[in-house]
């Protein structure tokens, strides 16, 4: 994620009908800035 300029915020969350201890249970939150999001996704 870090390599397409996402960052990692550090809010890792559990889903509430995510079973404990499923390998799916710890969501990563990431982050991107709109002018770099923008940039990525316009057609040249």
């Amino acid at each position: 994620m870090q390599r397409i300029g996402m960052n990692n915020i550090n809010q890792n969350f559990n889903p509430p009908l995510v079973p404990i201890g499923h390998p799916l249970e710890e969501h990563v939150l990431y982050s991107i800035k709109q002018e770099l999001f923008i940039k990525s996704n316009t057609l040249e």
